[in-house]
């Protein structure tokens, strides 16, 4: 699938309940994005077997984009394309460095505040943080993370238990367009806790089990909530993890098939 395809199914599904004529905060349905960095198309299994339940929940109550690519490696440029359908070289965010979005260009979030959603954003860590323009449109955008050594950025669950915080104390039975990101798989080599509170190995498997134990914890809280059923949930892939190359490029700016080739 194209990503101008891709784009125009996600846009719509995105802002198709905050632009329909009868819709409002009171009766629209709810949007969350799970955005997850380094999340390629051969990380995710279906399978319940495999022992990533968290995953499977959503392809059993999902659609799968089995063919979606992204057209940045760069985090915040895939965000930006997210957020407004557009290219990078339509608005311009190249990478993580110092480009950030232009505010006269209106997101989604933008629109679904204008209709009275709710909106908020939790960033677990670099590269997202508000200076790149992301932060349009959310009246609650929170990238305060606190950096330890060797330790830069928010696990899955916490950023979860700072969302549903929100939720209950600001948005509960009301209508909502929020986005999480997640930056755990960037950085294999921090040591992750199971249920069971076992130390599991520093590996990026294990950072996937880590956010495979969280997605689960949050479907069983949005369904506490009675939330599940009325949220448009969109989990998705910013990029696939960078792989080793021969050329001459860096290996992050790869356009490779395995670092753009994505799930949704």
């Amino acid at each position: 699938m194209s990503f101008l395809r891709l784009k125009i199914i996600l846009i719509l599904c995105l802002a198709a309940p905050l632009y329909g004529c009868s819709f409002n905060s009171e009766t629209s349905p709810s949007v969350l994005v799970i955005a997850v960095d380094f999340l390629g198309f051969n990380d995710i299994s279906c399978d319940p077997n495999i022992g990533l339940n968290g995953f499977s929940d959503f392809c059993e109550e999902s659609i799968r984009f089995t063919h979606a690519y992204t057209p940045s490696t760069m985090s915040n440029a895939a965000l930006a394309s997210i957020f407004t359908g557009k290219y990078p070289i339509e608005h311009k965010v190249w990478h993580n460095g110092n480009t950030s979005l232009s505010a006269k260009i209106e997101t989604v979030p933008e629109v679904a505040l204008k209709n009275k959603f709710h909106t908020s954003f939790i960033s677990g860590g670099p590269p997202v943080w508000s200076k790149s323009g992301i932060n349009q449109g959310f009246e609650y955008f929170n990238d305060n993370v606190d950096v330890e050594l060797n330790h830069f950025y928010r696990p899955a669950m916490d950023n979860f238990k700072l969302f549903l915080n929100w939720l209950d104390s600001d948005s509960y039975k009301e209508s909502f367009f929020s986005t999480i990101y997640l930056a755990d798989l960037q950085f294999p080599d921090i040591t992750t806790r199971n249920d069971a509170n076992e130390e599991r190995s520093r590996t990026r498997d294990s950072q996937l089990r880590e956010i495979d134990e969280s997605l689960s914890y949050l479907i069983k809280e949005l369904k506490r909530r009675n939330r599940w059923n009325s949220t448009y949930v969109v989990l998705v892939g910013l990029n696939g993890p960078p792989q080793p190359t021969d050329e001459i490029e860096n290996s992050a700016y790869s356009l490779s098939q395995h670092s753009c080739q994505l799930t949704y």
